[in-house]
């Protein structure tokens, strides 16, 4: 699975690993064994208007890592898009064994 969070950066899933990459540079790289468990934050800051989307990966160790995907007003685009990606990314994990919270 292969999705376009913007113009610049992509996630990438792979049988055994999730990539994310900034053009040419790879910024995170998690092996799915090494998952605990993935969920969707969605988060507003103080009296802001906008939500923050994000994706956490909780790995088995404890550790935390945090993919943004977007921001906006609940019917924005980027807001839809990161819902898109959320949707199509917890169902290609799920299916890889991976918790999806």
């Amino acid at each position: 699975m292969r999705a376009f969070i913007d113009s610049k950066r992509t996630l990438v899933v792979f049988e055994t690993r999730l990539e994310l990459w900034k053009g040419e540079k790879q910024l995170l790289r998690v092996e799915l064994a090494d998952l605990a468990g993935v969920e969707l934050v969605s988060k507003r800051p103080w009296a802001a208007l906008v939500q923050q989307y994000s994706v956490r990966l909780e790995h088995k160790d404890g550790r935390m890592a945090v993919v943004p995907l977007g921001a906006g007003t609940r019917k924005a685009a980027a807001v839809q898009r990161a819902q898109s990606i959320w949707e199509s990314l917890s169902s290609e994990l799920r299916d890889l064994g991976v918790t999806v919270r």
